[in-house]
């Protein structure tokens, strides 16, 4: 045998040969049968042949790997420690195999085709390219800048009730899915945090939202979701809805069937805001100069014994005089007498708009949702107004 347990070399009897003496044919059928067997043995430079044994190489060290490249001897293959495999480029570690298999990534890695995990993977840092789902979800506590792209996992939850400003800079292509857990402000930023409608967002728990990293810092929300089943609502110009649209609206009502005293003439002149009893008002706040509010009166009255026959509704405008009235015959004091009346008018500003209606009898006194003595259907007998904001052309 040639070679020893650890690969030395052993020559054979009658080796060295001595000078001046024969030579025995033995001794060099021997010699040159182990020098064939040995060049058998070895791996051909050529790759002519496999190897069929284990191939043994040093343990090497990362600037020196036991595996390495002629003209690059610190890029190769070694191994740190007792059963650690690691690869080194130009002398630097790039990717450790510990002996319980946990592959460590000494940098950024990127993957340009399907990649597997079949166990639990752990990522330190942020992925380059393009997010991807994996199968856990990573808290991040809210602040001005809420850096989600920094989470291992695509699936966050916010905690916290710090207002956002930022998500974070991010690789261009990076989603992030997510819930709140809380209640806090979403800044709207046109460039760096682009949110539905362009208006802040005040989350609700179990909110949930989509958004996509546009690089440098900049994101775009491009789904949200309330836990409440409601849409995010954002206020919308008028130019942009349908003309005729309801854009606000407001109600109030009197079920009262008591003596009203104070008389408003019949007479051709406009009635004041001093003639009559006020028995409404409701307010609302324009959303644009240009659209119509409409008022909308309904109920009915009747006399009292011995007062006049002809009744006065009039509605007034930001504590003006009338702006709208009709007359109502009330023939009798045993009849209740209905009526109804509808006015639109164009505010000229956003500023609020109240609306009253005052009621009167032209001499006497009147009284609403009934008789002129008695209240009718329980209380369901009701005089109402109805305010509504229109959009205009």
């Amino acid at each position: 045998m040639p070679r020893n347990g650890s690969g030395v070399f052993s020559p054979t009897a009658g080796i060295p040969v001595t000078s001046g003496t024969t030579i025995s044919s033995t001794v060099i059928n021997n010699i040159l049968d182990d020098l064939g067997d040995e060049i058998t043995a070895s791996l051909p430079v050529s790759g002519v042949a496999p190897m069929t044994g284990v191939l043994r190489a040093t343990l090497g060290t990362v600037a020196a790997p036991g595996i390495a490249f002629v003209g690059d001897t610190n890029t190769g293959i070694y191994s740190p420690g007792a059963d650690q495999i690691a690869l080194a480029t130009n002398g630097t570690v790039a990717l450790t195999i510990s002996a319980t298999q946990t592959t460590t990534w000494a940098a950024a890695a990127t993957f340009s085709s399907t990649t597997t995990f079949t166990g639990a993977a752990t990522f330190s840092a942020k992925t380059v390219g393009k997010a991807f789902d994996v199968d856990a979800i990573t808290s991040v506590a809210s602040a001005t800048t809420t850096d989600i792209g920094a989470a291992a996992t695509s699936e966050v939850l916010i905690t916290g009730t710090t207002t956002i400003t930022g998500l974070g800079t991010s690789n261009a292509g990076i989603r992030r899915r997510g819930r709140f857990e809380g209640i806090l402000t979403l800044t709207h930023n046109g460039t760096s945090l682009i949110l539905p409608g362009a208006a802040n967002i005040t989350t609700a728990a179990n909110d949930r939202f989509e958004a996509l990293s546009l690089g440098s810092g900049n994101w775009i929300v491009t789904s949200y979701v309330r836990a409440s089943g409601f849409p995010v609502l954002t206020t919308v110009a008028t130019a942009d809805l349908p003309v005729g649209t309801i854009i606000d609206r407001a109600y109030a009502e009197y079920t009262a069937n008591t003596s009203l005293s104070t008389t408003t003439p019949a007479d051709n002149t406009v009635p004041a805001v001093t003639e009559g009893t006020q028995i409404l008002s409701a307010a609302l706040t324009p959303k644009d100069a240009t659209n119509r509010i409409r008022v909308r009166v309904a109920g009915s009255m009747s006399r009292e014994a011995g007062a006049g026959t002809l009744a006065t509704v009039a509605i007034h405008v930001n504590g003006a005089a009338a702006s709208w009235a009709i007359p109502v015959e009330v023939t009798d004091n045993t009849t209740a007498y209905p009526f109804a009346g509808e006015y639109e008018y164009v505010p000229g500003s956003t500023s609020a708009q109240t609306i009253t209606v005052r009621v009167g009898n032209n001499t006497g006194n009147c009284r609403m949702n009934g008789t002129g003595s008695t209240q009718l259907y329980g209380g369901t007998a009701r005089t109402t107004l109805v305010l509504e904001e229109i959009a205009a052309a």
